[in-house]
């Protein structure tokens, strides 16, 4: 077979890329996360350099009050799957390297491609301090699909509600 596209042999479901965002809610009471002077952003190189180094990849990285914000830029590649990989460690290495305690959080992310995925994670802390993530998916075709059949399924019912049946 010729070779017409530049992706016949690839997987294309595999490559592309996810926009992330979200933030970390710490409990400023005890500590603060200090602001590096004369750097580039918001941030704490030190916060940079952890993120870079558990998750292998760079983000932009904000602190306001008691928030972190990060995001990474759709040029990169990290998957939901590594996010669900990283972000407990990245959590722990957090209260640890800067004495806080992470108390809540929450990341979204979108897929670049065609009906793609979008994703919502929900950062929380049991009773037992143990950290807890929550995920949930929305496809918009799946969703949009579900909604033509209940809509088809509510007109079905509607139209048999008028109908008079008579006994011969």
């Amino acid at each position: 077979m010729e070779q017409r596209y530049y992706f016949n042999n690839t997987n294309i479901d595999n490559n592309y890329a996810t926009i992330w965002y979200g933030s970390l809610i710490y409990d400023q009471t005890k500590n603060i996360i200090p602001i590096s002077e004369n750097y580039y952003q918001k941030s704490n190189i030190i916060l940079d350099d952890l993120l870079s180094e558990i998750c292998n990849m760079n983000f932009y990285v904000n602190i306001i009050n008691n928030y972190i914000y990060i995001s990474v830029c759709q040029d990169f590649k990290y998957y939901y799957y590594q996010f669900e990989k990283d972000i407990k460690n990245v959590i722990k290495e957090i209260e640890n390297k800067f004495d806080v305690i992470i108390e809540s959080g929450e990341f979204n992310a979108v897929e670049c491609k065609y009906n793609g995925n979008q994703y919502k994670y929900t950062i929380s802390k049991n009773n037992d301090k143990s950290i807890s993530l929550k995920k949930k998916i929305l496809n918009w075709e799946n969703y949009e699909s579900k909604k033509r059949k209940v809509s088809k399924i509510d007109e079905l019912n509607e139209s048999t509600k008028n109908l008079k049946i008579d006994n011969i």
